[in-house]
């Protein structure tokens, strides 16, 4: 069923006991939404946080003509652990200037960031990819077996 709702473009399905009732404006245990979700891999941009801990990543990947886009954020899934180590990884790549080829883009939307050398792959789990990004996506770790130039926005 998931395969199918997945092939027509949907972004879950429901099931419900069949004995139950619809209770408008109420949760019910009967009823249990699935949603859809996609990972993939995807570049560290950016994040916002401070000198020791990381609180998001910003996203990135390569559209069709080579150019580096936004995707979206991250911060949903990063451990207490993951936020140091994320931290004293971005150190040398750290850069003053925003990597994305259209910098415009991303300038309003993170205040505080401190942009990246894209060099770093994630894998995130997101439900959908719109063009205003990611939708509920959750970090699920590092990618050493990605080449950062290999991460396109198709591939989403």
């Amino acid at each position: 069923m998931l395969n199918a709702a997945k092939s027509a473009g949907m972004e879950g399905i429901l099931a419900k006991r069949s004995t139950s009732i619809y209770l408008p404006g109420q949760r019910s245990r009967s009823w249990i939404k699935h949603a859809i979700r996609t990972r993939s891999s995807v570049l560290v941009i950016g994040f916002v946080g401070s000198s020791r801990s990381v609180a998001a990543l910003i996203l990135g990947a390569y559209d069709a003509e080579g150019r580096l886009v936004q995707v979206g954020s991250v911060s949903s899934g990063l451990t207490v652990s993951m936020r140091r180590q994320l931290r004293e990884d971005f150190r040398p790549l750290e850069r003053p200037s925003s990597p994305l080829t259209d910098p415009s883009a991303a300038a309003e939307t993170f205040p505080g960031v401190q942009w990246l050398t894209p060099r770093l792959v994630v894998d995130v789990a997101y439900r959908a990819h719109t063009a205003g990004g990611l939708r509920h996506p959750s970090l699920k770790g590092r990618r050493f077996d990605v080449d950062f130039q290999s991460v396109r926005v198709e591939d989403l």
